[in-house]
């Protein structure tokens, strides 16, 4: 209301010029980022462990790599090289299809690595393991190179959907009582805090991250 007046009182030349013409909107001051608490992440892994224990060892997994969901779930067998993982591809959903995607952040010609620790190790060994079991009671070979980590099938034949995880967590917290709802990218915040406060360097947390 007020610059069209002064646009108007320039155009009855009572005025030399609109002063609004040089106002600016104030900025919203930024959200503060908070990482869960362990509290609320260990209640939402176990409440998930009732209903879709795959998605618990997911998430659980995604607190200790702190990897983005679209690499966590574009995870094969081959990526899993002793003590790091390759990220060689992301997964998104476009028109209810997955499509691969190279992994945000990845430097022209060179392999994103991510070094992991022994309980990420731990992790993925059992997941391994049961993978495989429940291929021999399927009466398939154990999984290949080509079998993806997170499967939507539990056999490594075809990928979970990243974007149904953040649904299921959101529908956790709503069970639990948690505010606010944590999703897959606070899981993120998670484990830099958490490295943070174990005494990993910066530089360390930050690459990690693949900042």
């Amino acid at each position: 209301f007020l610059s069209s007046s002064f646009r108007q009182g320039v155009r009855w030349r009572q005025m030399a010029y609109n002063p609004a013409a040089d106002a600016r909107a104030p900025r919203p001051p930024r959200k503060r980022i908070e990482a869960p608490s362990r509290e609320n992440v260990r209640a939402i892994i176990e409440h998930l462990e009732q209903s879709d224990p795959d998605l618990a060892t997911v998430v659980l997994l995604a607190c200790l790599t702190g990897l983005r969901r679209g690499a966590l779930h574009g995870l094969k067998w081959g990526d899993v090289e002793d003590d790091r993982l390759i990220l060689r591809r992301s997964l998104v959903r476009v028109d209810r299809e997955m499509h691969e995607r190279p992994p945000k952040m990845r430097a022209q010609g060179e392999e994103e690595v991510l070094p992991l620790g022994p309980a990420a190790r731990k992790v993925l060994d059992r997941m391994r393991a049961t993978q495989d079991a429940r291929r021999v009671d399927a009466g398939l070979r154990p999984v290949g190179k080509g079998g993806w980590v997170l499967s939507r099938d539990g056999l490594g034949e075809e990928p979970r959907r990243p974007d149904g995880m953040a649904g299921k967590m959101w529908r956790a917290c709503v069970e639990l009582g948690i505010e606010p709802n944590i999703s897959p990218h606070d899981l993120r915040h998670f484990n830099a805090t958490t490295k943070i406060a174990a005494g990993v360097p910066m530089s360390v947390v930050s690459s990690g991250l693949h900042h």
